[in-house]
């Protein structure tokens, strides 16, 4: 899958080790990278959706129109598909199957 970022910040954080450590600690920084090499190496994210340990789920309310994936201790990766419109199915519902391109905004941790 082809991804961007919002801004140079977030890109910076999330392609650099250390960076990433120093903000979320080694577990946490090692299960970003994880992630991302993850949604580099998928075509789509229906590839990803079916995996439930990841917990890909569309956002409601003051982030409706973003999605996340859990990354670890209530730590998520926010992005927007990269898609205008966003592909959907028949019924309304988002095509994952459809988006190959994402452009993540940031980490957020639920229980902040």
């Amino acid at each position: 899958m082809e991804i961007s970022f919002d801004n140079e910040k977030t890109r910076m954080l999330l392609e650099n080790e250390k960076a990433l450590k120093r903000n979320f600690g080694a577990q946490v920084a090692k299960a970003i990278m994880k992630m991302m090499a993850l949604l580099r190496a998928v075509d789509n994210l229906f590839e990803i959706r079916q995996w439930k340990s990841i917990r890909l789920h569309e956002l409601e309310r003051d982030r409706a129109g973003q999605f996340a994936v859990s990354i670890k201790e209530g730590n998520r990766l926010l992005f927007v598909p990269d898609h205008d419109p966003v592909p959907t199915r028949d019924d309304g519902r988002v095509d994952w199957t459809e988006i190959r391109r994402i452009t993540i905004v940031g980490i957020v941790d639920y229980y902040d």
